[in-house]
């Protein structure tokens, strides 16, 4: 009688631990197998819902433009109002943003050669502030993956990563007519 039950245990388990390995087998395919070229077919159906979003207000550039032209992409009328406005104030006080060095009414950077330009990488000697806060309210967020940037009397929208200079206002004392 124990030789029985010893047998019929073990025949048990062997068919138990059978079961429990084949199980795997007989499983479904993950989401992202299967797909061609072995992307994620919900990440591309994310993609394509986020380019077609139209409702962002995060200004006109769109990353598709080239680079090289001289169109303003981003800092449009207002904004370039907006930010001379608040460094037009700074200056009248006599103070100069950290970077430029006062010389006679005007703030004027310490290297007078510009060294950077629209449409290329942003130089690694060349030293960058951050905006102040009143500045980025009146500005908006960026474009995603981008910030702004304040180089001498500059103002640039740079990708983040990269360092591409994307758009720029420039010489941020002088007058507006």
């Amino acid at each position: 009688m124990q030789r029985f039950i010893f047998k019929m245990s073990l025949i048990l388990a062997i068919i138990f631990a059978g079961i429990c390995l084949t199980s795997t087998a007989f499983a479904g395919k993950p989401d992202h197998a299967g797909n061609k070229k072995g992307k994620n077919h919900k990440q591309e159906e994310k993609n394509e819902k986020y380019k077609n979003n139209k409702t962002s207000d995060h200004g006109t550039y769109d990353g598709k433009k080239g680079h090289g032209d001289n169109k303003r992409e981003y800092f449009n009328e207002e904004r370039q109002i907006n930010i001379h406005r608040y460094y037009s104030d700074q200056f009248r006080k006599g103070h100069c943003p950290p970077g430029l060095v006062q010389k006679g009414n005007h703030c004027i950077p310490r290297g007078h050669a510009k060294k950077w330009s629209k449409g290329r990488q942003l130089p690694r000697e060349v030293i960058f502030y951050n905006l102040p806060p009143t500045i980025l309210v009146q500005l908006g967020p960026p474009p995603p993956m981008h910030r702004f940037v304040r180089v001498a009397q500059d103002i640039l929208l740079i990708a983040v990563g990269t360092g591409m200079v994307v758009d720029a206002f420039e010489d941020i004392g002088r007058q507006l007519d």
